[in-house]
Parts: C-alpha cells; sequence; structure tokens
C-alpha cells in the first residue's frame, strides 16, 4: 500500500517539474481544436498559418518584423501602420489602395513627391499653391464658376504671321494670321499686336482653320497709310486660345 502511494505521489511531482520547464517535440503536433499558448512562442524555420484562401489570421497585439514582409494578396490594415525603420520609409512594389481620408504630412514645411503621374476621379482641392515643376495636364479644369461657364479644356498661346494687308481709310477687311501652331476651330482666341501701326484696331479674332486666326481689321483713318506693316512685310501678333 505504501509504494502505491508513494508512486502517485511521485508521479505528481514528475508531471509538475515537466509542466512547469520547456518542452521540446521532435515531431508534429496535431489538435483538433484551438491551440492555446499563454507565453512567448519561438517558431524556426518555415512557419504556414492557414491551409486556404478564406482562412483569417488574427492578430490582437502588435507583429513586427526584422525581415522583409510580403504579402501575395491584398493587406488589409484596419488601424495604424507604422514603420520604425531607419529612413522610416513606407515601400511598395505594387499598387498602394488607401479608402477613406489620407494624410500626407504633418507640417507645412512638408514636401509630397509624386515621380509618376497622378489622376484623380474626383476633385481636387489645393488649400494654397499649387506648384508644378513640368508638365501639368487636364481635359477638364474648372476654375471659377461651374462646370457649365467655368470648365476649361485646353489653353495654348504663341504668335501668328499677318501678312501686308490693305485696308483703306475708315473701312473694316478680314485678313488672315498663320502659322498659330496648336489653333483648332474650338478655340476662343485673344491676341495683341506689338508691332501693328497705329492707324489700325483689331476689333476681332476667332480661330477660322487649323493654326490660322482670322482677325478683322479696321482703318481708322487718321493717317494716310493703308497698310498693316510698318517695318516689313508681315506683323507678328501674339496670341492666346482657350477651349
Amino acid at each position: 500500500m505504501f509504494s502505491v502511494a508513494f508512486s502517485v505521489v511521485l508521479s505528481f511531482v514528475f508531471v509538475a517539474i515537466a509542466a512547469s520547464a520547456a518542452t521540446t517535440i521532435s515531431t508534429n503536433i496535431t489538435t483538433g481544436g484551438s491551440l492555446t499558448v499563454s507565453g512567448a512562442t519561438t517558431l524556426n524555420d518555415a512557419v504556414t498559418l492557414g491551409d486556404a484562401a478564406a482562412d483569417a489570421i488574427i492578430i490582437t497585439g502588435n507583429a513586427s518584423t526584422t525581415n522583409g514582409l510580403t504579402v501575395g494578396g491584398n493587406l488589409w490594415v484596419n488601424g495604424f501602420a507604422t514603420t520604425t525603420s531607419t529612413n522610416g520609409n513606407f515601400a511598395t512594389a505594387g499598387t498602394l489602395t488607401a479608402n477613406g481620408n489620407v494624410t500626407l504630412g504633418d507640417a507645412v514645411a512638408d514636401s509630397v513627391t509624386i515621380n509618376g503621374s497622378a489622376s484623380t476621379t474626383g476633385a481636387l482641392t489645393v488649400g494654397t499653391n499649387l506648384d508644378v515643376t513640368t508638365t501639368a495636364s487636364t481635359t477638364n479644369l474648372i476654375v471659377g464658376g461651374n462646370s457649365t461657364a467655368g470648365t476649361i479644356s485646353g489653353m495654348i498661346f504663341g504668335t501668328c504671321s499677318l501678312a501686308n494687308t490693305t485696308v483703306t481709310a475708315s473701312s473694316t477687311a478680314v485678313a488672315s494670321c498663320t502659322g498659330a501652331t496648336g489653333v483648332t476651330t474650338g478655340f476662343k482666341i485673344f491676341v495683341q499686336a506689338p508691332t501693328l501701326h497705329s492707324n489700325f484696331i483689331i476689333q476681332a479674332a476667332s480661330s477660322t482653320a487649323a493654326s490660322t486666326i482670322g482677325l478683322s481689321i479696321a482703318n481708322v483713318g487718321d493717317l494716310a497709310t493703308t497698310t498693316t506693316s510698318i517695318e516689313s512685310a508681315n506683323t507678328t501678333i501674339n496670341f492666346i486660345g482657350i477651349k
């Protein structure tokens, strides 16, 4: 009887000692239910979590890595995502989609740099200055007004050449200013003539054909001259086209 009792007590002591120490298992562990580990867990070599695309991997605390983290599909972050690397950069090799409000920078002096193309399907509001150092293009720019009265789909400027044109005193003649690169019939044209003879006034301008601006020129008759050019056979006209 004493030996049986002693064996039972010894068994409990052995179990208690084994439970309080580290356990090493050299083969696989299979469980049909949950596996709960209350302390730190170290998993060496390759680790697979889940065996199907629909499996959810939930981390309720903080997760960190001292190496790279590669995600084959989507990475969903419901809270904050931060980095503590030496440069503080967050890099992605593919598309980064952020739903909801997105804030870039936290101070006026912060610089937000976009090396590639940027597009928006909604409105873009700039609180102060918008500086573009290279090229910015749009086919639907609204400056003040609204989508009916304030939309600009194109703006060009340049010069065209007005051939020496004869306009009888106190009358009006129509002339073509050619070489207006980029002008089409859809543009509204504004012109300025830095060297036009003072006896003449450009009353109207319109885009009559590709690269051509039609000018209505009046001779007010104050001077005897009847030709538009005062220095050469052609007069250079500055223009701006908006559509």
